[in-house]
């Protein structure tokens, strides 16, 4: 059944995009997804669907990350799913560019056709990086199991009685070598492009598959593009495959989706290749932070004047930083010195008048980073940039 690919892709889908951002804060952000879809299998057969996918992104610390989620979708043919996953990242402090990192994910459906589907990965790896190129190499560890009861038809042997159930289930692992490499063409705290590419075999049940896929992320403001191709070599498939998607921000916590694509067999758990093409909204929301959007929120300068009336002091912890810098969307994003205070916190006063801003501070040059307790949002190329309101009543 051809719904079943989508109980599937829709609880996997967002660990793809789980990335760790460099600042050392705690924050949790919501998200809710509203999809409309179509796919269709190997075999032909087409199902049309509606899905909503809550989930909270937290960020655990400066270099670990976790996601967890639900799902809820309902076909065109009155059948549902329904499932959740969870997913868990973190990396060490690099040390001469040399750095360790964990992730770990699993997700869980169930469905109205009598059909559940489980799946786990684990894979530690090592990196190294070097100005805007990342090296990696890991062991991927992976479980797919598939169970379907169903109701036996009438007659004798072979067929089982009237009123029987049978159940029939099935489990697969995998454990082999993972490699990959990404490097950023450009980043910065309002867009950025990322180019990546992965080698990721298995070995399933005696069988070798083996997927080749690279891929590119680029950022233009409120506009992200991103696109990918894939081969699949395994003694029963010789495939090729590849997605693309056109993500546009109508509001900082708003965006319009779009994607289609094509996608090999999973041979965890037994689907079927096949295509689709989905649209819908995406909305994400909170934070840890009672106020984030505030001035009150970021780290006090010990010793500053405080800021003149009509000026908004932004600051951040950096004592060990050579330099820092300021750059937000009220000047085009161009870097602006910052003052350090005796408590290494550096700081600068910027006259703004009543909206809602974007800004992140960069430092020594390079790191693009949000204050401590912020509300920030990673850019999915290393960086970081935060919003702040400010009001009319600017004293501060």
């Amino acid at each position: 059944m051809a719904q079943r690919r989508i109980v599937l892709f829709v609880p996997l889908a967002w660990l793809a995009g789980l990335t760790v951002p460099p600042a050392g804060f705690a924050q949790t952000q919501g998200s809710l997804a509203v999809v409309a879809g179509s796919s269709t299998d190997a075999r032909g057969i087409r199902s049309d669907a509606v899905t909503v996918t809550p989930g909270a992104f937290i960020t655990l610390g400066p270099r670990s990350a976790a996601w967890i989620g639900a799902n809820g979708t309902r076909f065109e043919n009155n059948a549902w799913a329904a499932g959740g996953g969870a997913a868990v990242i973190a990396r060490t402090a690099p040390l001469h560019g040399f750095a360790l990192a964990l992730s770990t994910n699993g997700a869980a459906s169930t469905t109205s056709f009598n059909t559940t589907f489980l799946t786990g990965e684990l894979t530690p790896s090592a990196e190294w990086s070097w100005h805007a190129l990342t090296l990696g190499a890991g062991v991927h560890g992976a479980v797919g199991h598939t169970a379907t009861e169903s109701s036996g038809p009438v007659g004798g042997f072979p067929f089982p009685a009237p009123g029987t159930t049978t159940f029939t289930s099935a489990t697969r692992t995998s454990a082999e070598p993972v490699y990959n490499a990404q490097v950023r063409l450009f980043a910065s705290p309002s867009g950025g492009a990322l180019v990546w590419i992965r080698e990721d075999p298995m070995r399933i049940d005696g069988n070798r598959v083996r997927d080749r896929t690279a891929g590119v992320r680029i950022v233009v403001d409120r506009l992200t593009l991103a696109g990918s191709a894939g081969q699949r070599r395994a003694p029963d498939e010789q495939e090729t495959y590849g997605t693309a998607s056109v993500s546009f921000a109508v509001l900082k916590s708003a965006s319009l989706d779009v994607a289609a694509g094509s996608y090999p067999s999973n041979h965890l758990t037994g689907t079927a290749r096949g295509r689709y093409v989905t649209a819908g909204i995406g909305l994400r929301f909170g934070s840890a932070s009672a106020d984030p959007n505030s001035a009150s929120a970021m780290p006090r300068a010990r010793g500053a004047t405080p800021p003149a009336p009509g000026y908004t002091r932004f600051a951040i912890e950096a004592p060990s930083a050579q330099s820092v810098e300021i750059a937000g969307d009220w000047n085009s994003w161009q870097p602006v010195a910052a003052d350090r205070a005796e408590n290494g916190v550096w700081y600068a006063d910027v006259a703004l008048a009543p909206g809602e801003y974007r800004y992140s501070f960069r430092v020594n040059g390079k790191d693009w980073r949000t204050p401590r307790g912020t509300a920030g949002v990673a850019d999915g190329f290393g960086g970081q940039s935060a919003y702040i309101t400010v009001r009319g009543d600017r004293s501060r």
